[in-house]
């Protein structure tokens, strides 16, 4: 029964961000890196989560307000350079746009 059940499936779909990628590991050294050139101490692996956190809320705010979906890397980018606000980081759009290439 389980063969021919298992005959059936043609697509198997998952969620990799998170789940394949590392995305902590793989983005709060970089962020501590800018963090630190921009002159502020948190670290990265804090920053990362804040800044994961606020990503859900632009994404939300899309939603809400009937904006259509922004994508994955504007929402990361609005959450980053909310993030970088909120801490006080001094920034230039440039550096934000390099930051994005990680």
């Amino acid at each position: 029964m389980a063969d021919s059940s298992l005959a059936r499936v043609t697509h198997l779909t998952f969620d990799i961000f998170g789940t394949v990628l590392d995305l902590n590991g793989s983005l709060a050294p970089p962020a501590g890196e800018f963090l630190a050139a921009h002159g502020s101490e948190m670290t990265g692996e804090a920053f990362y989560a804040e800044w994961r956190a606020r990503q859900r809320i632009e994404q939300y705010q899309d939603n809400l307000l009937m904006l259509g979906h922004s994508g994955y890397l504007e929402t990361c980018r609005r959450a980053f350079v909310y993030c970088l606000k909120h801490h006080n980081v001094s920034y230039t759009d440039e550096a934000v746009a390099d930051f994005m290439q990680v």
